[in-house]
């Protein structure tokens, strides 16, 4: 098997690159491809990115610190940055808008009753296992106290806001639940 100059270059460049750049021939905005979290994409996906969207970069070799650099035109660089950049922006916002949906389901007053009955029942059971001698209704207002270490600070202001800010009520609705 033989090995062309070129194809040797190409090989000790890829083995001694940390990261590539791409920069904007007209205007020097730099697109980082490299190994780290804080780059625009990864290294990998550069010679992808070259092949699906058609560019045509000018490769300018490597800098004193084993970087690779290449150019492109505006026009390339907008594509390529339209496709890295722009997916990257929608698919945050795609993640975020399924964090608020999740967090509205979650925070549903509906949902957190049931949750708070729930937990009144297991609550109930899990203390009349060990305490079967014990009547539940001298002990299940004081039992409701402890509603508040299963539900997340946001989860008890709602329920709070629920009961208008009244604790005694909650814990009446708990105690109630537990059977």
């Amino acid at each position: 098997m033989k090995i062309t100059r070129k194809q040797l270059r190409r090989i000790i460049r890829e083995a001694i690159t940390e990261r590539i750049d791409v920069v904007d021939r007209d205007t020097g905005e730099v697109m980082v491809f490299g190994r780290e979290g804080r780059d625009d994409a990864p290294e990998e996906a550069w010679p992808d990115l070259v092949k699906r969207l058609g560019l045509q970069p000018n490769d300018d070799g490597l800098d004193l610190a084993g970087d690779q650099s290449f150019t492109l035109s505006n026009q390339e660089f907008d594509r390529l940055d339209n496709e890295v950049r722009g997916k990257q922006s929608r698919r945050a916002a795609k993640r975020k808008s399924a964090q608020i949906d999740a967090d509205r389901e979650r925070l549903d007053i509906d949902n957190l009753l049931q949750k708070l009955r729930y937990w009144a029942e297991d609550a109930a059971k899990d203390y009349m296992a060990d305490n079967p001698d014990v009547d539940l209704q001298d002990i299940a207002y004081d039992l409701a106290d402890a509603w508040e270490f299963e539900f997340a600070k946001d989860e008890q202001e709602e329920l709070m806001w629920h009961f208008d800010g009244n604790l005694n009520d909650l814990k009446i609705y708990a105690a109630e639940s537990m059977g």
